[in-house]
């Protein structure tokens, strides 16, 4: 292993220079927290790639385990080098045998990752950053990786185009589909569901998906965000998500839900004290408390917080915390099937919900509303949801925002909701 530091207040900088190479792949805290959003980690080249491919069979999470045992190299941050990479939410369908027969907003791998051997990272809490390589490229030493890592050209982000990025159908098609979700639940079928609404443009030529996130996190700064560079896929992810999925840190498993949103021109306990985003909140926490039951250690699943509001630029969320200890048996990819695709997003029943979901809504998601994060050498894990999430192929740029619905929800509410959240990424896109 070889380490070197940078100053902290140089981190952005290197940052950009190494997502502009292949396979960039960058996990993101824009805002920083003492206890969640403490560490930025980046990296690129990765010398090893898993990518989807319908023509092979091979389970994308045995491979992961096959290519990334147990290994400490003694650096005390919670990434060591290992993988980094997205797992759609059509995979997660897949997982759950729910066909995808929709059109695709944009065209998506079901996944895409890869391993890394150098890692330039920033703890934001203790404002030190630096750069470190591990031994496990075929080509090149740890100390050469790290060399080529600092002596990037520096680049310099230009202005993007302004993107024509519209709704895809038109509110009374998304106020149907709450109502009709609202009559599947008095019905029995379902507790809740997710239901998302669709944004889409032609990409412009002089489109770069590095100067358009740098946007993005700017605009919308996020605990949880993440870009990736799909080289050969033809494919980008820019996320600004505000919540985490699954994170391993010593075998701890922490899960942090998200259900409840209101703006922030309101007070708080306007939201804690609202019924229906209470409610919402409680159903899902409960699922996710089994989800991770199935992973962890009998007796240790724990509720540590219950729909506490969180404050995010524009945003107040409700936000819920379970952890529970890993079972020593379990590899982390293990830990993120067995939850995989959360909960936060599919609502409760799972299966029926992503069921329900593949019904009404008109694009399959892609990416949206499914997973990004790393896997370490020494099997710390963190994973986030893909929301506040822009991808982009070779033709399209696309985003969705979802609402939880239940039986309480009211659906011009939910609809103003999902505006709500798609405004600071239409900004984004039509900001200079």
């Amino acid at each position: 292993m070889y380490h070197k530091t940078i100053p902290y207040h140089d981190f952005l900088k290197y940052a950009v220079n190494l997502c502009r190479q292949k396979n960039a792949f960058w996990a993101d805290t824009v805002t920083p927290h003492p206890v969640y959003g403490r560490y930025s980690f980046v990296c690129g080249d990765a010398y090893y790639i898993f990518k989807s491919d319908d023509l092979k069979q091979t389970d994308i999470f045995e491979q992961i385990k096959s290519k990334l045992p147990y290994h400490d190299y003694g650096i005390n941050i919670p990434f060591q080098g290992g993988f980094a990479g997205f797992f759609s939410y059509n995979y997660g369908k897949k997982i759950f045998d729910i066909p995808c027969h929709k059109p695709s907003l944009v065209q998506t791998p079901d996944y895409y990752g890869g391993l890394y051997d150098c890692v330039l990272y920033a703890h934001h809490d203790a404002q030190i950053a630096g750069c470190f390589a591990v031994n496990t490229h075929p080509e090149y030493t740890a100390k050469q990786r790290v060399e080529w890592c600092l002596n990037l050209p520096d680049y310099a982000p230009v202005s993007q185009p302004v993107c024509d990025i519209i709704p895809t159908d038109n509110a009374d098609n998304y106020i149907k589909s709450v109502d009709n979700v609202r009559g599947d639940i008095a019905k029995g079928t379902i507790f809740q569901a997710n239901i998302a609404r669709y944004y889409r443009g032609n990409r412009p030529d002089n489109f770069n998906p590095l100067d358009f996130y740098l946007k993005l996190r700017d605009i919308n700064p996020s605990p949880f965000g993440c870009f990736m560079d799909c080289s050969d896929a033809d494919f980008s992810l820019m996320s600004s998500s505000p919540e985490r999925f699954i994170s391993i840190n010593d075998n701890l498993m922490e899960t942090r839900p998200i259900k409840g949103t209101l703006s922030d021109k309101f007070s708080k306990d306007d939201l804690k004290n609202n019924p229906k985003d209470y409610a919402e909140n409680v159903m899902i926490t409960d699922l996710l408390r089994n989800d991770l039951s199935i992973s962890a250690v009998t007796g240790t699943v724990n509720v540590t917080q219950l729909c506490e509001v969180e404050t995010y630029k524009g945003l107040h969320h409700l936000v819920s915390v379970v952890q529970a200890k890993k079972r020593s048996d379990l590899h982390p990819i293990d830990v993120f099937k067995n939850a995989f695709a959360g909960g936060s997003v599919t609502g409760a029943p799972k299966k029926r919900a992503m069921e329900i979901i593949s019904h009404y809504e008109n694009f399959e998601r892609g990416a949206y509303c499914g997973s990004a994060g790393y896997i370490s050498h020494h099997h710390n894990m963190d994973m986030n949801i893909l929301i506040r999430t822009v991808t982009a192929d070779e033709n399209h740029i696309g985003f969705g925002t979802g609402c939880g619905i239940t039986y309480l929800s009211d659906a011009v509410s939910e609809y103003q909701e999902s505006l709500l959240k798609a405004d600071k990424i239409i900004k984004s896109f039509q900001d200079k």
